[in-house]
């Protein structure tokens, strides 16, 4: 009997260990087109409080760089509204990078964790892209947009950090999601949608240089495919149990 329980033990701490190598490998061991990883707590090159260079964990090496000082976003190694996690700091001004991934067409699926450290109420963008597409707190509200709104414009954000989910498939109408922490907010079940971001950029860099963040990015994954239900949930998992975010508890029943 005392073996039986040793073996018990040894087997769930082989399942642990695999599935920490796993999630370190790919955000909820999903790695198949992945396109953009970036996540606040690897590669994160510093010069002095700011940063230069936010290494891209995809393996394909789309790193976000900023050369001008004063455009470099700052960065904090334990943030009070990422669980304790690092972030990097997006000012009102103009705070940006640029990576060299593009999506430039659909399907995709796109993750970002962030919140806002303004109340302004003019259009913002966490992230943007090459072309006309956002995700971040437009009118400070959690919004998606790619080439029309997706979002209900319902979600206000604050300080704490919020998980964003677009989605889009390859269909020509009815083609997009956007999730709230897991919580499919869009009209109806999907709305028709069919911009692609192209080159994808973080705060005012991009289509509208202008409309900059004034908030927090901690991580932003990105795929050029539409992920499966229950791949969409492990990444929204992981993300949410390393930031401290509550998931909608119908988030795994819904389809992408």
């Amino acid at each position: 009997m005392r073996n039986k329980y040793l073996n018990c033990i040894i087997v769930f701490f082989i399942f642990l260990v695999s599935q920490e190598i796993l999630y370190a490998q790919a955000p909820g061991g999903i790695n198949a087109n992945l396109r953009l990883w970036l996540k606040a707590d690897a590669g994160v090159i510093t010069n002095g409080s700011t940063v230069t260079t936010w290494q891209d964990q995809s393996g394909g090496g789309f790193n976000a760089v900023q050369n001008t000082v004063s455009k470099q976003p700052s960065f904090t190694a334990s943030s009070e509204f990422f669980n304790g996690n690092p972030a990097l700091n997006f000012d009102l001004a103009d705070d940006a990078m640029t990576t060299t991934a593009s999506i430039t067409s659909r399907p995709y699926s796109f993750f970002v964790v962030y919140n806002s450290t303004s109340t302004t109420v003019t259009p913002r963008r966490a992230v943007q892209g090459s072309n006309n597409w956002l995700m971040g707190p437009y009118n400070n509200i959690s919004r998606f947009y790619a080439g029309a709104f997706v979002d209900l414009g319902d979600r206000a954000i604050g300080t704490k950090a919020t998980i964003n989910t677009g989605v889009s498939t390859a269909a020509a109408t009815n083609n997009a999601t956007f999730y709230f922490d897991g919580r499919i907010a869009s009209v109806g079940a999907r709305v028709t949608a069919t911009g692609a971001l192209g080159i994808i950029n973080l705060g005012g860099a991009g289509a509208y240089p202008a409309q900059t963040m004034g908030g927090s990015i901690a991580e932003v994954i990105a795929y050029n495919t539409n992920l499966t239900a229950p791949e969409k949930y492990r990444v929204e998992s992981y993300l949410a149990i390393k930031y401290g975010v509550t998931l909608n508890p119908e988030v795994s029943n819904k389809l992408c």
